[in-house]
């Protein structure tokens, strides 16, 4: 749309219909996998969670989405490193410091022109994490930062543009880095769920 300002507005329209049709199809198919799985198009399966007592009591409390949950899942996300493994290593771990590469979509915000596309992007990754912050659980028995994944797409563009200028040795370093605790941490954290 930034590109075609100049356009009639008959043609924004059209572009627009275009660009939310993919959205509106992934809706449509995922209301309809609800339907289909769990007889009802708002059901996701949270109803059917086999939750760990340990997240039990909150989840009564709280319910499943609630702002009480943002401390403990912003700490696992983002600020607790689980090595050397222990019980709550299980519990999460700093994106960043388990992946030290991403400290690079800093720099990456930095460099990323238009600054529309850059910020985008960090708000995109904001919006994605939003209710992942506000879920009654960090998750259990998995290594690592919590459902990362749900925004790796502008964390991984805005970490390749941060990374356009670091000398190779740096980011092997840095990538090895993040294989080696990982491979650490997945095999201390499943060994001790068994």
């Amino acid at each position: 749309l930034l590109q075609n300002r100049k356009t009639n507005w008959r043609q924004l329209l059209q572009y627009s219909l275009l660009g939310i049709l993919p959205l509106a199809t992934a809706l449509a198919l995922t209301l309809g996998y609800n339907w289909l799985r769990f007889g009802s198009l708002t059901e996701m399966g949270l109803t059917y969670q086999n939750g760990d007592p340990i997240f039990l009591n909150d989840l009564n409390k709280y319910g499943v989405f609630n702002l009480h949950y943002v401390p403990i899942n912003f700490y696992y996300h983002y600020i607790f490193y689980p090595l050397p493994t222990r019980s709550d290593s299980a519990l999460g771990g700093s994106l960043f410091l388990l992946s030290p590469i991403f400290f690079a979509a800093f720099w990456g915000f930095k460099q990323i022109k238009p600054r529309s596309l850059a910020i985008a992007l960090v708000a995109t990754i904001i919006i994605t994490d939003i209710p992942l912050l506000l879920f009654y659980a960090t998750g259990l028995y998995q290594f690592g930062p919590r459902y990362t994944l749900d925004f790796i797409v502008p964390l991984m563009l805005l970490t390749a543009a941060g990374i356009k200028k670091w000398p190779n040795w740096l980011v092997a370093i840095l990538a090895l880095a993040a294989f080696i605790q990982y491979t650490i941490g997945i095999l201390g954290v499943l060994g001790s769920s068994m």
